[in-house]
Order: C-alpha cells, then structure tokens, then sequence
C-alpha cells in the first residue's frame, strides 16, 4: 500500500520548492504479485491458536516458510523479465512505490 499517490506527490514536492523531473511507478507487476502472496504465507495464525501461542515471542509474528525459496529465486537471471516488462509501467501508477528525481531550482537573483 502506497502512502501518497502520483498527483500528491507532485504537490508535496512543488510546496517544498522542488521541481519533479522523473516520477515513477515501480514493482508493476512482480512487487503486486508478491505482495499477494505475501499475505496468503504470512499471514498471522488465528488468536489463542496454538501457533500463535509459539509465535507470540517472535518479533513479527509472521512465518515465511518460503524464505530459502525467495532467496533460490529472487536472482538476475530470473529477475530480468520482470525488470524488462516493469519499464513498460513506469509511467503507470500500477506498481507498489515511486522514485522521484526532483531539483530545487537555483534561487532567482
């Protein structure tokens, strides 16, 4: 979940006195999917279940049964049809975060 969306922003920038050169959507789609999946996995375990009870000194209390797959997985080889079909959507607001490049203009004499 995003905190600001694109139009924001901008704003938030332009009132600092900065001026937006690039704005983009990233994560489209790999980050979408894998938040999706994220949930189902970690999911919290039901209260007073007894997995909770074994978890409720854990720091998060989520499980990621899935890590050593994440990590066979998450690699350049695999990763780079994702980052190829991600620039396609740079431009959208369909991925999970945004980078912006911004300047602050030189003060007017």
């Amino acid at each position: 979940m995003r905190r600001y969306e694109r139009d924001q922003l901008r704003s938030r920038f332009a009132e600092s006195g900065f001026e937006v050169e690039v704005l983009w959507c990233y994560g489209f789609p790999l980050a979408n999917l894998l938040e999706r999946v994220r949930r189902r996995v970690t999911a919290p375990p039901e209260p007073g279940s007894a997995e909770a009870l074994l978890l409720r000194s854990a720091e998060s209390g989520n499980v990621v049964p899935a890590r050593r797959l994440v990590k066979l997985l998450v690699r350049p080889a695999t990763m780079a049809p994702f980052l190829f079909v991600q620039r396609l959507f740079l431009g959208t607001d369909r991925g999970d975060g945004y980078l912006v490049l911004a300047s602050r203009p030189p003060p007017r004499p």
